[in-house]
């Protein structure tokens, strides 16, 4: 048997051999035509999704003009289609014509519930931190946060460098540096710092208009990621910040000063298998404020919080997404507290401590050819200590998808219920949060939305876009004004203005997606309205931050090894105000009578940002070099809001306000080791 088994062993062998030979010389005898193949890289930053959002890989943001030095990832958002851009001293995001507060604003999955610093321009996040950020026009299922916007998310790097790395950036008014350190093959430290230092160098720039503008920050980011194995890890994450903001007008006869931070702390498990994943977090996070102003001889007080302590985990496999958020909320909403010559004294808020549950599944099946439908739904209970809520938020989605086109057609119904309001939302925060209850029932809305996209010119451009409609309902705008304080028999609820709205809309985008210079022109049309039957129940007026026509573009040009080029443009209309019919001085006092409700605009909004870096390279670091960015290069002198102004002799006007000033050029110099 052993010797048949070896000559059938050699006579394959031979079998093999001849084989060989004779292909050998097929292939020789043959003369071939030349042949070129020829494909794209995609070299550019930003990549669509599925569902027609959006993912920014954040280290290319270096390339696009920064604002005083620094690369703001959610100021970059704003250039997206379908999230209108701010102006100066306006901060937050408007996602398809939905408030800031409608939106869900997360680090790896994480509720974060101010995500500003100074006057909007700054976010807290540290783009040098997180290697992407995932901007959702609606608020998937598979989240399972209860939000009736969108979601923007912050996402760590999982991947363990061979040694120590980092970069430092040094600027006019902030510096910042991320660092990370290997410990062996499994584990990793990451530790970001950031300061500003606004008022030394920039102090004299900081007065217009008889105003004073003082402003510091100081935030750091912590992560511990650790490999188990293969499958398993862990990370414990970390991030504070601490703001400090002060205005004084008319010689010092208005002083605001405004405090505020951020705590959020996180332990993450997760489980990467072949056939399904897991990912468990358990984390808390902490937001507060407290506002002071100093007017005609009134000194007021008037702090916020809210914190969470909460747990939430998900399994997603091949076409199953099950999960569960489990949320404890402690809410202090504004406390009015006043000393004055007046008999001034107000019955302070409630403490709100509520609970938020929610199981959240979705399904997704393939038919046809190309073709597929997600189906899901979130069972949530709210719980309060006078009132509980139940719901259950369905959601479908088909999609057609041929590797090249995309087609999505979405529904979705769902509530929110926490509320954010206030007497003004510029720059610094002086809104804050409170609880859905009997007398401020959840928000809710019905979303629906038409997604395409298709590639062209093989790769190299893909043109998008988005039709949309969102119903809402039970919304809440704040109806006074900073003078209601002085009532004694102030009450939150008496000021507030209760109804309903709806947004519609669509946008185009054109993306350039390779080569040397990449970017988009996109366009987005809003039209957001709202009804409030405190001031007309029959009429619908626009919403104070809707700007119905935006048309933006994004440029990255790196034509040599050493220099890069961007530059980033929008004209937009100008928001709505209200204008008020007549202005009197009456014992010293302003007396205002305002006309119909945010029934005038602004003047259109126009400014483009331009930077260059000039790098060079060397042995001991992967790349050094020098920012030069200007902020409003063309000096547009943009109207950000009206306000009454008095003169040195009581004279007052009503008048529009500008930006402090008209362009911001910055320097900064950078390293990556």
């Amino acid at each position: 048997m052993r010797f048949r088994y070896h000559i059938i062993l050699a006579l394959n062998m031979l079998l093999v051999c001849i084989a060989k030979s004779q292909t050998a010389d097929s292939i020789l005898s043959v003369n071939l035509d030349d042949v070129t193949v020829q494909g794209y890289r995609y070299t550019s930053s930003l990549k669509t999704s599925e569902e027609g959002g959006h993912v920014w890989k954040l280290p290319f943001l270096n390339k696009l003009p920064k604002i005083l030095g620094n690369a703001d990832p959610i100021h970059y958002a704003h250039m997206l289609p379908g999230v209108q851009t701010n102006s100066e001293y306006k901060a937050g995001i408007n996602i398809q014509g939905c408030e800031n507060s409608h939106n869900a604003i997360l680090i790896e999955g994480v509720p974060i519930y101010n995500a500003n610093h100074l006057l909007g321009l700054f976010s807290v996040f540290n783009a040098s931190h997180f290697s992407t950020m995932g901007i959702d026009k609606t608020c998937p299922v598979s989240y399972g946060t209860n939000c009736i916007g969108g979601v923007l998310s912050m996402q760590y790097d999982d991947e363990i460098p061979q040694s120590f790395e980092g970069d430092v950036s040094v600027g006019l008014i902030s510096s910042q540096g991320s660092f990370c350190l290997p410990i062996g093959k499994r584990t990793k430290v990451t530790l970001s710092l950031r300061a500003s230092y606004l008022n030394l160098l920039y102090g004299a720039w900081l007065k217009n208009d008889e105003m004073r503008l003082g402003y510091s920050f100081a935030d750091a980011d912590f992560t511990f990621l650790h490999k188990l194995d293969s499958c398993h890890s862990f990370i414990i994450d970390y991030y504070g910040g601490y703001d400090r903001g002060q205005f004084d007008e008319y010689e010092d006869a208005v002083k605001l000063n405004s405090t505020w931070g951020n705590q959020v702390g996180a332990f993450h498990w997760r489980f990467n298998g072949v056939k399904y994943k897991i990912n468990t977090t358990l984390y808390t996070t902490n937001y507060s404020n407290n506002m002071s102003l100093y007017m005609s001889g009134i000194d007021a007080n008037l702090p916020s919080s809210i914190s969470d302590v909460g747990v939430k985990s998900f399994m997603k496999a091949k076409t199953w997404n099950v999960g569960t958020n489990v949320i404890y909320h402690h809410i202090s909403p504004q406390k009015v507290d006043i000393k004055s010559i007046y008999d001034i004294t107000h019955v302070p808020p409630k403490i709100q401590d509520t609970w938020e549950a929610t199981l959240h599944g979705e399904y997704k099946y393939g038919f046809m050819r190309n073709f597929s439908a997600n189906v899901g739904a979130k069972l949530i209970g709210y719980f309060t200590s006078h009132r509980n809520f139940f719901h259950v938020d369905p959601s479908v989605s088909l999609q057609y998808d041929n590797q090249t086109t995309r087609v999505s057609l979405n529904y979705s119904y769902g509530h929110q219920y926490l509320f954010q309001t206030g007497f003004s939302n510029v720059g610094l925060p002086i809104e804050f949060w409170f609880s859905a209850d009997g007398d401020n029932p959840p928000q809710a809305a019905h979303s629906l939305s038409l997604n395409a996209s298709a590639s062209m010119f093989g790769g190299r451009y893909r043109l998008s876009g988005d039709l949309f409609y969102k119903r809402l309902y039970n919304q809440i705008e704040y109806g006074g004004n900073i003078f209601e304080l002085l009532n004694s028999s102030y009450q939150l609820q008496d000021n507030l203005l209760h109804g309903s709205g709806q947004n519609y809309g669509f946008s185009l985008m054109l993306h350039k997606c390779t080569g040397d210079l990449t970017g988009w022109v996109s366009y987005t049309y809003t039209n957001a309205r709202r009804k409030f039957k405190e001031l007309d129940p029959e009429s619908s007026f626009p919403a104070t931050h809707e700007r119905p026509h935006e048309l933006k573009a994004v440029l990255m040009y790196s034509p040599w090894k050493h220099w890069d080029f961007g530059a980033t443009a929008v004209y937009a209309s100008g928001t709505p105000f209200t204008l008020p019919e007549s202005i009197a001085l009456i014992n010293g006092n302003i007396l205002t009578q305002y006309g119909e409700y945010n029934s005038n605009r602004l003047r259109p909004y126009f400014r483009t940002d331009i930077s260059v870096n000039y790098k060079w390279f060397s042995r001991r670091v992967k790349e050094h070099g020098i920012n030069l960015s200007l902020y409003n290069v063309f000096c547009t002198d943009n109207h950000l809001f009206w306000k009454v102004k008095v003169d040195e002799g009581k004279r007052f006007a009503y008048r529009p306000v500008s930006f402090i000033v008209r362009i911001l050029p910055s320097i900064s110099y950078y390293c990556k080791f």
